[in-house]
C-alpha cells in the first residue's frame, strides 16, 4: 500500500512540475548563466523537468551541460543553493531542494512572475 500511495505521490509532483515548466515556457526564455533569482528558479524548474520526463515514476537528474553549476536561489526570506553538478544522474529526492516547502515557494515564485507578465511573442 505504501508503495502504491509514493507513486502517486511522485506521479502527481511530476505532472505538476512538467505541466508548470510548458506554462513557463509561453513567458520566459530559459537562461541558465543567469544570476537573476527568477531565472535560476527558471532553471531548476526545467531540470526537475527532465528528471520527470526521462521517467515519471523513478525520476533522475538528467541535466544538460549548461545548466550543472550551483545556484544560489532566494526563498521567502530565506537562501537555498543547489548545485546541479552534483546532483546530475543521481536519482531524485525532494530534499535534494530543501523540501517540499521550497519546490512550492518556487511554484509560488512562478505563479506570480505568471501573473505580472505578459506571454511572450513568438514572432520575433
Amino acid at each position: 500500500m505504501y508503495q502504491d500511495a509514493q507513486n502517486l505521490q511522485v506521479s502527481a509532483l511530476g505532472t505538476c512540475i512538467l505541466f508548470l515548466d510548458k506554462t513557463l515556457e509561453s513567458f520566459v526564455k530559459k537562461n541558465p548563466s543567469s544570476e537573476v533569482n527568477f531565472d535560476k528558479i527558471r532553471s531548476i524548474i526545467f531540470q526537475l523537468r527532465n528528471a520527470y520526463a526521462h521517467n515519471p515514476l523513478r525520476p533522475t537528474w538528467y541535466c544538460w551541460t549548461k545548466y550543472l553549476r550551483k545556484y544560489k536561489i532566494e526563498l521567502s526570506n530565506k537562501s537555498i543553493l543547489i548545485d546541479l553538478s552534483t546532483l546530475n544522474g543521481q536519482e531524485f529526492d525532494i530534499n535534494q531542494i530543501g523540501g517540499f516547502g521550497n519546490l512550492f515557494s518556487m511554484i509560488e515564485e512562478c505563479k506570480n512572475f505568471i501573473a505580472k507578465n505578459p506571454k511572450l511573442d513568438r514572432n520575433n
